[in-house]
């Protein structure tokens, strides 16, 4: 069997991008999904074994672009990206696993002049699995995930509905 050794935490974040915006058009083009999916398993025979595996894996969806003086916007406009984070965690000793899910900042496009319906938000998924084979480890899991917020109509005179809510 391996060596025990001190802590071991790794972190992976996976970002999408916004998408952009329009002066006059129609589109504010799609923003970015991000997927972050961390699995690592550390058994009795590794070289080395951490006394704690501890993992992070985030995922920040991106935002839907803004639109001004937008006369009619195609289907999906400013529409957020989704985010899903996984994680699956298994050491000889202890685990500690965290799955995140957006961060609340993420959300559909805004309209600030025409009309037509702001970008919808979209949703945010999370998953964690910590799993201890020792006799003696502890393992912990927590997974917190947050749907995007819809976009919002603003100005006088614009005409149309804010976006709808992303789901968790």
């Amino acid at each position: 069997s391996g060596t025990t050794t001190g802590q071991l935490t790794l972190t992976q974040n996976v970002t999408g991008g916004n998408s952009g915006g329009t002066n006059g058009g129609n589109n504010a083009g799609f923003a970015g999904n991000a997927n972050s999916i961390l699995n690592i398993s550390i058994g009795s025979t590794a070289a080395t074994i951490p006394s704690l595996l501890a993992g992070n894996s985030n995922a920040y969806a991106g935002s839907g672009g803004n639109g001004n003086s937008v006369t009619t916007p195609v289907t999906g406009f400013g529409q957020a990206g989704t985010a899903i984070a996984e994680i699956n965690l298994s050491n000889v000793n202890d685990a500690n696993a965290t799955a995140n899910a957006n961060n609340g900042g993420e959300h559909g496009g805004n309209i600030y002049g025409g009309t037509g319906n702001a970008g919808n938000g979209s949703y945010g998924t999370a998953s964690a699995t910590a799993n201890s084979t020792g006799t003696s480890g502890s393992a912990w899991a927590t997974a917190n995930a947050n749907g995007s917020n819809g976009g919002g109509v603003y100005n006088g005179g614009v005409t149309g509905n804010g976006g709808v809510g992303g789901t968790a």
